[in-house]
């Protein structure tokens, strides 16, 4: 068997594998295939990330602690008919999600941001014949703002509010990226 990535928590100096959601162990015969944990929730209920499948797919998912079962329960979100797609932070309640999905004609990663597991926004991507390439990268705690990137330029949504400012480069850069927002829009990146 060939050894693959299985997501899992660091808790009380163990790990505790989350498992491969709804894989066939034998269907993974990559090292990349497998299932990887991202972000946890401020009250550390739940974990999300992404399974890797063959043919180079990622459903982006959840796995929330039960507490009556005192085990990891696996849960996918919709990504629509894109290609692929991944979490890669949410906010400390858990309420909203970013990542970023690949869209299913021309394979550029488009920014998303899941307010429910079922419900989501592309966000710059009105035009369906226009993708403009970028990746969701941080939810602020609060969930009211996500940091992203966009046709190569750094920018802040308002979950709010459903609107968008990109950010220009600074002096002598030539594109820009944000890595985090607080609770109040401020944004660090480079």
């Amino acid at each position: 068997p060939v050894p693959i990535k299985v997501a899992g928590i660091w808790q009380n100096g163990a790990w505790t594998s989350l498992g491969i959601g709804d894989h066939i162990l034998e269907d993974l015969d990559n090292h990349e295939f497998g299932s990887k944990a991202y972000d946890i929730s401020a009250d550390k209920k739940m974990v999300v990330g992404r399974l890797n499948k063959p043919g180079y797919v990622s459903d982006p998912c959840v796995w929330r602690y039960n507490e009556g079962t005192s085990s990891w329960d696996f849960s996918k979100y919709a990504y629509g008919n894109n290609k692929s797609a991944i979490i890669s932070d949410i906010s400390a309640d858990g309420s909203v999600a970013c990542g970023w999905t690949v869209h299913a004609i021309t394979g550029s990663r488009i920014p998303i941001v899941w307010t429910s597991p079922q419900d989501y926004i592309l966000i710059g991507n009105d035009d369906p014949m226009v993708v403009n390439l970028g990746e969701a990268a941080r939810v602020s705690e609060n969930g009211k703002y996500v940091a992203f990137s966009i046709a190569g330029k750094a920018a802040i949504y308002s979950v709010e509010t459903n609107t968008y400012k990109t950010i220009d480069a600074h002096s002598g850069a030539t594109s820009s990226f944000i890595t985090s927002v607080s609770n109040d829009g401020f944004a660090v990146g480079y």
